[in-house]
């Protein structure tokens, strides 16, 4: 991933810096080399120090972190750190970090070279990596570690091995929707340990989770976060774990089938409203559900389906909503979100993609303008932005890009997708 810090790894730098071009923050580099080896050493800077590395990792920035002074805790790691150097000087910098660090980001863990990474890092409490297979080597073992949080997730291949790996695990979180051909490998690694897990999707048409719904119902140690319930018939079985389980935090209604209509409200403490339809396919929502009520303690609204024209009338609703996701299409385009941007002040992510087939001629640079100029003013609270724009090469997004980071302090991320012939994606952080 292209980074807003290439080439400069401390955190104070990175906010000093973070808004100059790539061929600038290398030229800071060179020249703040003597910073790096002050700030490194200056144990009182802070506390609770987190280290950023990306893809890149030199062996006097190795020198520099072999020499400091300051206790790291926290660590982020770029998907090819471990191919930068040899492993044998990799070998002797983990081992010291490995000391104090208790929490570790990896961007992709897909490599026995990453575990074998992660066993010098003992005090290890909580672990978030991107990968799509859980699957630990046998002799593998972090006993500290608490947490786990895993992107891109599918399957756990051996969940007993994994509870072996980490015996004192508390939590297990996964971001991203399970493949259908994969749920049942879930639900067996969840009916294992259901304390265990912090998220778990459930389909109400898999003849496996219908035979468990009584079970569900009664368990007595479920620590679930959030539920996702994915809809084919109806939601009756959500609202019978909503009255027996009150304690799960987020519940999130996938609405699967080509034709539904919701003719009564939905219960209140439902926070998400996710729509995955075919292409061809449409949900209809009655006059009645664009009652208030419905929708004022919505918090996510994640419509993937490229028919649905209620959005506009949903979004007079939602003064709570903090994730937003749709497809851009011409029946609601950049216009319809500029005019509604006032209405979402509690917006935290925006993600909106578009339809292949789309006619980019029917979005013009003017209208994305308004909606970048309406989301500066009014999403002050906006953590994650993804949008299609106009560009042709990097520094054209990168203005873009600065532009929403110094008018949105919360900004954590962009990704940028051209709508140029030669489609382009740029990503762009600020830590």
């Amino acid at each position: 991933m292209l980074s807003i810090n290439n080439y400069l790894f401390d955190e104070l730098l990175l906010q000093i810096f973070h808004n100059l071009s790539v061929h600038d923050r290398h030229r800071c580099r060179q020249v703040c080399k003597r910073w790096n080896e002050i700030l490194i050493d200056c144990v009182r800077l802070r506390n609770d120090f987190h280290l950023y590395i990306d893809d890149f990792l030199t062996l006097r920035d190795v020198e520099i972190l072999m020499k400091s002074n300051l206790h790291f805790e926290k660590i982020s790691f770029g998907e090819n750190i471990i191919k930068c150097l040899p492993t044998f000087v990799l070998h002797d910098l983990w081992t010291k970090l490995g000391k104090t660090v208790i929490e570790i980001f990896i961007e992709y863990c897909d490599n026995e070279e990453y575990f074998e990474m992660l066993k010098l890092f003992p005090l290890l409490k909580s672990l978030r990596i991107n990968t799509q297979i859980l699957d630990f080597p046998e002799d593998f073992k972090l006993s500290n570690l608490e947490n786990l949080h895993v992107n891109e997730f599918e399957l756990v291949k051996n969940v007993n091995g994994l509870l072996e790996s980490f015996p004192n695990l508390k939590s297990i979180i996964y971001d991203e929707n399970v493949h259908n051909e994969l749920k049942l490998e879930v639900l067996k690694s969840f009916q294992i340990r259901p304390s265990l897990w912090k998220t778990l999707n459930w389909f109400d048409d898999d003849p496996s989770y219908i035979k468990f719904q009584e079970t569900f119902l009664k368990l007595t140690d479920l620590q679930l976060d959030h539920f996702e319930y994915s809809c084919k018939t109806d939601i009756n079985f959500l609202i019978k774990v909503i009255q027996k389980h009150p304690g799960i935090k987020n519940i999130s209604l996938v609405l699967q089938d080509t034709e539904i209509t919701l003719k009564e409200p939905l219960p209140y403490n439902i926070w998400f409203l996710h729509s995955w339809t075919h292409e061809s396919s449409e949900i209809i929502l009655s006059d009645h559900s664009f009652d208030s009520q419905i929708y004022e303690s919505l918090e996510t609204l994640v419509l993937l389906s490229n028919d649905i024209d209620e959005l506009g009338n949903i979004l007079m609703f939602v003064p709570k909503l903090k994730r937003l996701e749709y497809v851009l299409k011409p029946s609601f385009g950049y216009n319809n979100l500029t005019n509604n941007l006032a209405n979402l002040p509690e917006l935290r992510k925006l993600d909106i993609t578009i339809m292949t087939n789309y006619n980019y001629s029917d979005i013009s640079k003017d209208e994305i303008q308004k909606t970048l100029k309406a989301i500066a003013f009014f999403s002050k609270k906006l953590r994650e932005l993804r949008m299609p724009i106009f560009f042709e090469y990097r520094d054209d997004a990168l203005g873009t890009a600065r532009f929403l980071f110094e008018s949105l302090p919360k900004l954590i991320s962009i990704r940028f997708e051209s709508l140029c012939a030669n489609i382009n994606v740029e990503y762009f952080e600020r830590f």
